[in-house]
């Protein structure tokens, strides 16, 4: 007898991650010197997940009546402008004169992700990826019906602007169409932020494609509060939106989860911009359908933190505050393994801010197996293996570099 739908039978996770970190959680129970360096989530030195204060206070002072409600579909007026206000900081009131501005409250970028693609990806449509990339957009495209194609994300240790935009050419030529997704800054899992002037030749290119072609430009901003020196600095990047003359539709994945260090409360916004009004009332009734069929209506908790945020500067200014010294804490492990890897010769991929690290190596799956051995848990990808220097107390991280070394050779 057949139960799931032919199209669902086809279902098969591309990787094993999760199940990867569950084991090393186990491990660590009985073996707490285990290195588990899977989880993509801040910990501190002391190996417990990472609180923020003044969020951890403005969620226990919270209104229960409004908590237990249901919200808007949408997140709301007051979110909508708050989300789009801590996105684009400096850049906000520009952004809000150039464009027409949507905002769909999701849980997490992923539910970002999942209703973009949902909405513009199908059969017979080709989203453009990086060669290194996410696992999981492999399969949120997937259940789309679409498929996908990549270009080699790096060229001499830089973005690869050429294979990219001859890439662009194949697909447009294929589908008539162009949907593009771009994970930045500090990019899953090489930690890659690009320069601006990078960001500025890949939306000149997709703007000159969306004179003639519909183009879908998929921003994937997870990690945008973790790059970085400044929360100002990392604004600025948006700046390079307002060259924009086509209709192309841009779309902004914004992870409140991991910004406010909140991950299992499932926050997050897909903003929409677009010079075409008609494109975003469209976009505005189609995205609201997807919420109200999928998941009804959005997490409240990190709709009330973003506009508690908004609403109180001093509040938002203690946050900043914190961030700030969270980045430090991160940049340092990055610092050490960085250095340790050049002291060593390990090769990684170039790496600028972030969560993680990503190491080439012929054979992932045995190397991670063979670093099992002394008890040090990584994530076997297609042709490299991931660290999560978000998980590592820095201890953890003195000597890893020339351990990976060792069990790669």
């Amino acid at each position: 007898m057949n139960f799931a739908n032919d199209f669902s039978k086809t279902f098969e996770l591309a990787d094993d991650i999760l199940s990867i970190g569950a084991n090393a959680k186990k491990r660590k129970i009985v073996c707490p010197t285990c290195v588990d360096a899977t989880i993509g989530a801040l910990l501190d030195d002391d190996g417990k997940l990472l609180a923020f204060e003044s969020i951890e206070r403005l969620r226990c002072e919270m209104d229960s009546q409004k908590l237990r409600a249901y919200p808007p579909v949408d997140g709301g007026e007051p979110f909508k402008t708050a989300v789009s206000k801590w996105v684009f900081g400096n850049q906000f009131d520009l952004i809000e004169q150039k464009f027409v501005r949507k905002v769909l409250a999701t849980p997490g970028a992923s539910g970002a992700l999942s209703t973009v693609l949902g909405n513009y990806a199908a059969k017979g449509d080709l989203v453009l990826l990086p060669d290194i990339f996410w696992s999981n957009y492999q399969a949120i495209i997937h259940q789309t019906g679409a498929n996908y194609e990549t270009y080699p994300l790096f060229k001499d240790n830089h973005f690869n602007m050429e294979g990219f935009v001859e890439k662009t050419l194949e697909v447009v030529e294929k589908t008539k169409k162009l949907i593009v997704l771009i994970n930045d800054p500090c990019q899953n899992p090489t930690g890659y932020s690009l320069t601006q002037n990078e960001l500025k030749n890949i939306l000149n290119h997709l703007d000159q494609l969306g004179k003639k072609h519909p183009v879908i430009f998929i921003y994937d901003i997870a990690y945008l509060d973790y790059a970085d020196e400044s929360f100002e600095e990392t604004r600025k990047r948006f700046s390079n939106f307002l060259s924009i003359e086509s209709n192309m539709l841009i779309t902004v994945a914004f992870s409140a989860s991991k910004t406010f260090g909140v991950y299992g409360l499932r926050g997050g916004a897909l903003i929409g911009l677009s010079n075409d009004k008609t494109i975003m009332q469209e976009f505005e009734r189609i995205c609201l359908y997807k919420a109200r069929s999928t998941w009804s209506c959005p997490p409240t908790t990190p709709i009330q933190i973003m506009n508690l945020l908004d609403s109180n500067q001093a509040d938002k200014n203690a946050f900043i505050e914190e961030l700030k010294c969270v980045r430090n804490l991160l940049q340092q492990r990055a610092n050490l393994f960085m250095k340790e890897a050049k002291t060593c010769g390990l090769v990684t991929y170039p790496y600028t801010h972030g969560f993680f690290v990503t190491i080439p190596c012929e054979h992932p799956t045995e190397t991670y197996q063979s670093l099992l051995k002394d008890d040090i848990f990584v994530i076997p990808l297609s042709g490299a293996i991931r660290v999560a220097l978000s998980a590592l107390p820095i201890k953890d991280v003195y000597g890893l570099a020339k351990c990976i070394l060792d069990h790669i050779n």
